[in-house]
């Protein structure tokens, strides 16, 4: 119950009755009369000034209210902006960062593209040098070779030569040989000294 619902109880109570008095007859009656003598006046004083304190406290609260809602609406707006800007600067970080994923990439597959069509020029260098090489090396075994059995055949018809100039030579020493023995014998037959001969005309040995 408010002060102005107590003071508007109170003044219905000692509203004057039907006898127009304004307090009611008997003990109880003189007693309210004293007490309105003695302090009605304050009391209705201090009627007005709560009812004036609770007006103002009224207006004060509903000032309040007001500011506390105002102030409310503000901070409700304020943190929707804040969350606006917030979910635009995340939107806008999250383009960036799938922008530069998007470039990465791309730069990436190029670099990657780079690398397989280096590595295909690579292997096909290395597929010519080695076909190169083994042909090269070939050609030099070949060469090698063809060398080796040009020489064993010059060595062998050098060989050969030699053995027939050897064979030639030896029959001309067995033809020397002979020469020289039937000249010795001549020379022999034509030193013999008469009168050593034997019986038979030979010279005495």
């Amino acid at each position: 119950m408010s002060v102005r619902e107590a003071s508007e109880k109170k003044a219905n109570q000692t509203a004057p009755s039907e006898n127009g008095s304004g307090i009611s007859s008997g003990p109880a009656g003189n007693v309210e009369r004293i007490r309105e003598i003695l302090f009605g006046p304050q009391i209705r004083e201090y009627e007005r000034r709560l009812a004036r304190i609770e007006e103002h406290l009224s207006q004060e609260t509903t000032e309040l209210k007001s500011e506390v809602r105002r102030r409310l609406e503000a901070l409700e707006g304020y943190a929707r902006q804040e969350v606006k800007d917030w979910n635009e600067r995340l939107r806008t970080e999250r383009d960036e960062r799938s922008a530069s994923g998007d470039r990465l990439s791309q730069t990436l597959a190029i670099s990657i593209k780079a690398l397989e069509n280096r590595l295909t020029e690579s292997d096909e260098r290395t597929s010519t040098a080695l076909r190169e090489l083994r042909q090269l090396t070939f050609d030099r075994i070949k060469g090698m070779v063809d060398d080796f059995t040009t020489q064993m055949d010059t060595l062998q018809n050098s060989q050969n030569r030699h053995l027939e100039e050897l064979r030639g030579r030896s029959i001309d020493r067995f033809a020397f040989a002979s020469l020289l023995t039937e000249l010795a014998v001549r020379v022999q037959g034509e030193l013999a000294v008469p009168g050593l001969e034997e019986p038979d005309g030979n010279p005495k040995p």
